[in-house]
C-alpha cells in the first residue's frame, strides 16, 4: 500500500470522494434573477435581492394605528383643574383642586364667608352691602338692611336697636337713633318740649302759628308759652289723665 507523507492512499481517497460531495450541487434549483425581471416569489427574494418576512412592517418609529387600545387601562391623571383663585372665574374660588362659586358663606376663602348681618352678597370674592362694601358693624354701619341693589348700612333697625344708648336718642329714624319721632313725637316729654321736630329730630316748644300741639284732644288743646296745654290752662300731662276718664270703659 502507498503511503502519502504517512497517510495511507485509501483514506486520502476517501477524504477527497467525501469533499466533491460537499461542494457538488444542483445549479439549476439556484433562482438566476433577473431571468422573468425579478423573480418568481417563490424564493422568497424581492427585487431589490432583500429578504422580508411575510407580514412584517419594518419599525419606522410610529405608532401602528391599527394597533386597539386596552380599553381596560386606566386614564391617565389630568392633575387638579386649578391651584389658585386666580385660575377660576372671578366669583370663583379654587377649592380642594376644583372651582366652585362664592357665596356668603363662603366668599373671600375656601373656609371664609361674610359675618351675619354686615353684607347682602359676595362680588368678585368680596362681601358687599348693596352696591357697597360691606358694613363695619360699628357706629352708622351696625346693620346691613335691604336686599339688592338698595341694601345699605345703617345704625338700627328698629328702637329695639338704640334702646341702650345713654344719650336719649332712643328712637329710630331712617336707621339712625335719634330723640324722637315726629309722627308721634315718641321720645319727648310733657313738659316744655312736648314737640319732635321733623328735621333734626329733637325735642322742642310747640308753635303757635301754626299751633302744633298732638293728642287725642289735639281739637282742646293749644300751645300756650311753648307748652301744650288744655283749655285756659291744663297741661298736656293732664290732658292723658283726663281723657283717660272720658274714654268709655
Amino acid at each position: 500500500m502507498l503511503r502519502f507523507h504517512g497517510l495511507a492512499l485509501p483514506l486520502l481517497f476517501a477524504s477527497l470522494t467525501a469533499c466533491s460531495l460537499v461542494v457538488d450541487f444542483d445549479r439549476s434549483k439556484i433562482d438566476q434573477g433577473g431571468a422573468d425581471g425579478g423573480g418568481s416569489g417563490d424564493g422568497d427574494m424581492d427585487g431589490g435581492g432583500t429578504r422580508e418576512d411575510a407580514g412584517h412592517t419594518p419599525d419606522s418609529g410610529r405608532v401602528d394605528a391599527s394597533v386597539g387600545v386596552d380599553a381596560n387601562m386606566p386614564e391617565p391623571d389630568a392633575g387638579p383643574a386649578c391651584t389658585k383663585h386666580g385660575d377660576c372665574g372671578a366669583d370663583q374660588l379654587c377649592c380642594a383642586g376644583e372651582c366652585v362659586d362664592t357665596s356668603l358663606s363662603r366668599c373671600m376663602e375656601c373656609g371664609q364667608g361674610c359675618a351675619d348681618g354686615l353684607a347682602t352678597s359676595c362680588s368678585n370674592r368680596t362681601c358687599r352691602c348693596g352696591s357697597g362694601a360691606a358694613c363695619t358693624g360699628n357706629d352708622e354701619q351696625t346693620f346691613c338692611t335691604g336686599t339688592g341693589g338698595t341694601a345699605a348700612c345703617v345704625e338700627c333697625r328698629d328702637a329695639d336697636d338704640c334702646s341702650d344708648r345713654s344719650d336719649g336718642k332712643k328712637q329710630c329714624i331712617a336707621g339712625a337713633c335719634v330723640q324722637c319721632d315726629p309722627v308721634n313725637n315718641a321720645g319727648c316729654p310733657a313738659g316744655n318740649t312736648p314737640i319732635c321736630n321733623p328735621t333734626s329730630f329733637t325735642c322742642e316748644g310747640c308753635s303757635t302759628t301754626p299751633d302744633n300741639c298732638a293728642g287725642s284732644l289735639v281739637h282742646a288743646q293749644r300751645c300756650l308759652r311753648r307748652m301744650c296745654r288744655l283749655g285756659r290752662g291744663l297741661h298736656q300731662s293732664h290732658a292723658a289723665d283726663l281723657q283717660h276718664n272720658l274714654d268709655p270703659v
